[in-house]
């Protein structure tokens, strides 16, 4: 069994100079060139007069565009360096009638560089397929500017395809910083962990609160002040809350002997005043899997689930699953043992957790759990519960059910988890299990 899916800080010498693979250091002459494709390219259109640029065909052969096809008897010769540098294997070159050589067209693209400052204007390019300049544009309404600009430039108009490519996207993970802070994202103190769900406590729905695991904290099952950042502590600002709520370990009754045990691994922290929250939404990544990493990348189209129920019974072997977490993102599976009671070290007992296959690794700590049903726009989920653990091989994980954790978070009335959640009666008393007896 292992606890603490928290990530682990590397541990690097900060006294080794050696360099076993060669790596340039950042003041390398490489490096103060800024030696780059195009670069590279203009310098074989110096050794090779009309060279117009090269690229690979679907079936690995290099084609070479050349001004002059007259070019091409010693043209190989010239190209075989080029070659060597890009790993290109192959010795069959394939030449194509160009009409700009790749010095005309560094050129130009360095001037349409200023286009970039437009607002539209999505990209510039040097097209080596086509040998011509590429310019993507968001939509057919900057054409206009764009071709007033490019006359001004002294850029040929038949040297320049412009493609209407719609607006580029950033790319954004579960570890990067995101706001409103939602559910599945990395959250910091001493190393990573995941941000569990937000909540309103019951005692005073004002409050705008957010789970982890207690294990990711200063000290676990203890109120101790732990402050948390999102995705890190770097810079100040990135800063999102301070523990609030940490139910303590208990001894005696259904505890067995010389252990300290809780029924759910969880604490509460309050967000701070200038943090701005995502209440009841879990980021939702671009696809799953079960015993591989799942996506950590924030699906543009469909950022969030949205959460609109939470199961208050008991859990069932065979309920299919879902968790968001930052180190192996979006994995689901199946319930396997339900109100099992599991050891950690040194002497925790976790008392009526759930375990499920899937794959979980450090990190994946605080991790929200839920069923993911749907609903009437496809986003919908029932929150289950907090990821703690997970087994040796990583193909498990276990985690702190919803009625485990209502019941001992009554210290602040329970939780409010989605806006029309109505207050909650007593929750039932967690599952006891007879000891010696494992599950109940």
């Amino acid at each position: 069994m292992s606890v603490g899916c928290e990530t682990n800080p590397s541990v690097t010498d900060p006294g080794s100079t050696a360099n076993p693979a060669g790596l340039l250091s950042p003041t390398s002459e490489l490096q103060d060139r800024k030696w780059t494709t195009d670069t590279r390219f203009a310098q074989t259109a110096r050794d090779l007069q009309g060279f117009g640029g090269l690229f690979l065909d679907e079936a690995g052969t290099p084609v070479v565009y050349l001004v002059d096809l007259n070019a091409r008897s010693g043209a190989e010769a010239v190209l075989q360096p080029l070659f060597k540098e890009l790993g290109i294997r192959r010795t069959a070159v394939q030449f194509r009638q160009g009409q700009f050589d790749f010095l005309q067209l560094k050129e130009w693209s360095d001037r349409l560089l200023s286009l970039l400052s437009l607002p539209g204007v999505a990209s510039t390019d040097i097209d080596e397929r086509r040998n011509r300049l590429r310019l993507g544009v968001e939509d057919a309404s900057i054409r206009p500017q764009v071709e007033i600009q490019l006359a001004q430039l002294g850029i040929p108009r038949e040297a320049i395809i412009i493609e209407e490519t719609g607006p580029n996207e950033r790319v954004t993970t579960l570890r990067d910083y995101v706001r409103p802070v939602r559910g599945g994202l990395q959250i910091f103190h001493t190393t990573e962990c995941t941000l569990g769900f937000n909540a309103r406590p019951w005692a005073d729905t004002t409050l705008r609160t957010f789970t982890t695991a207690s294990h990711c904290s200063n000290v676990w099952g203890s109120l101790d002040g732990t402050e948390w950042a999102q995705p890190t502590k770097i810079p100040s600002s990135n800063h999102i809350g301070t523990e609030y709520h940490d139910p303590p370990f208990f001894t005696g009754g259904p505890c067995p002997s010389g252990r300290s045990c809780r029924y759910s691994d969880v604490t509460l922290a309050l967000y701070a005043p200038a943090a701005d929250w995502d209440f009841a939404y879990i980021a939702r990544t671009t696809f799953s899997s079960q015993f591989t990493p799942g996506s950590i990348t924030i699906d543009n189209a469909n950022p969030r689930f949205k959460v609109t129920a939470s199961r208050w019974g008991p859990t069932v072997v065979g309920i299919p699953w879902e968790k968001i977490g930052r180190t192996t993102g979006w994995t689901s599976g199946y319930i396997i043992n339900s109100c099992q009671n599991v050891n950690l070290a040194p002497n925790i007992t976790m008392l009526c957790s759930d375990r499920v296959n899937a794959l979980a690794d450090g990190g994946d700590s605080g991790s929200p759990v839920f069923y993911w049903f749907g609903g009437t726009d496809g986003t919908e989920v029932t929150l289950f519960g907090i990821l703690f653990a997970m087994n040796t091989d990583k193909t498990e994980f276990i985690f702190s059910s919803m009625p485990n954790i209502q019941s001992e978070f009554q210290g602040v009335g329970g939780l409010r988890v989605f806006p029309t959640q109505s207050p909650p009666p007593p929750p039932p008393p967690p599952c006891v299990p007879e000891p010696p007896a494992i599950s109940c």
